[in-house]
């Protein structure tokens, strides 16, 4: 019997060992198709959330999706939302998209971290004026004005009322154990805001008044003066001195002296 050749061993051989790599993939690679996952957790409005507002975990919820109605640029992680500042009003139960957020920032650029329709605006501090350094980033203050009157007098203003320190110097850290002092404070006002501070820093001093984080109230006051502190003499309590004309002595206006004879007014005098 003819042995066969080694050409036909070659090819038989070659045969086989495909073979055996076309079961080797089916069985490798039938598990993970099945494995894929048909279905994605995308994060959605749980709450109205404003244009120009942070994101917090209660505006958020996870919903699942099919694959096939997963829209581009989706958000899977929630934990990637936390401060995260929105461009646009989101409604209740919206697919929250990264088309719809501001640019995260690696925290060097404050611009990112402005709501719309808000600016930053920076005035000079110091110890004093700054509230010791205890008036943080992510606090809270009222701007107060120190100036003088158009009589010269001093006098004592709130400009701007509840406004978000956003930087404290270049430093923007939020940290209430350690105070934090600098010559320079960053505040989130509105575009009149910034107006009336660039004004008031003209006239006179600009300090810090610290206020609780959730106190919005808004306390009417007015502008406070020398005579609010009781310094200026009571004219109105006046003493009573004794008068003394010829032979008639007297006090007060009860024994005034009287009064002169009227005369007649001449033409040409």
């Amino acid at each position: 019997m003819k042995k066969p050749s080694s050409s036909v061993i070659a090819i038989g051989g070659a045969l086989v060992i495909g073979v055996i790599a076309t079961i080797l993939a089916s069985v490798s690679l039938g598990p993970t198709q099945s494995s894929a996952p048909k279905e994605l957790k995308v994060a959605q409005a749980a709450t109205m959330i404003e244009a120009g507002k942070k994101i917090t975990p209660e505006n958020l919820k996870l919903i699942t999706l099919p694959l096939e109605q997963f829209p581009q640029g989706a958000i899977l992680d929630l934990a990637g939302l936390a401060n995260r500042t929105t461009k646009v009003a989101i409604n209740p139960d919206q697919i929250i998209l990264e088309s719809m957020l501001v640019p995260a920032s690696n925290g060097a650029f404050l611009s990112g971290d402005i709501p719309y329709g808000r600016r930053a605006f920076t005035i000079s501090i110091n110890e004093v004026s700054g509230v010791g350094g205890f008036a943080s980033p992510g606090n809270y203050v009222d701007v107060l004005l120190s100036a003088r009157d158009s009589l010269g007098q001093p006098i004592s203003k709130i400009v701007v009322k509840h406004v978000r320190v956003m930087a404290v110097a270049q430093v923007r850290a939020t940290d209430d154990a350690n105070p934090r002092l600098g010559s320079t404070i960053t505040l989130e006002v509105s575009p009149q805001e910034a107006q009336e501070l660039d004004v008031a820093r003209s006239l006179g001093t600009l300090s810090l008044v610290l206020r609780n984080r959730d106190d919005q109230s808004d306390i009417r006051s007015d502008v406070a003066s020398k005579n609010d502190l009781m310094l200026s003499p009571n004219y109105n309590d006046q003493k009573t001195i004794e008068v003394i004309r010829g032979n008639m002595s007297g006090s007060g206006p009860d024994n005034a002296p009287p009064s002169l004879p009227s005369f007649p007014s001449f033409p040409g005098r």
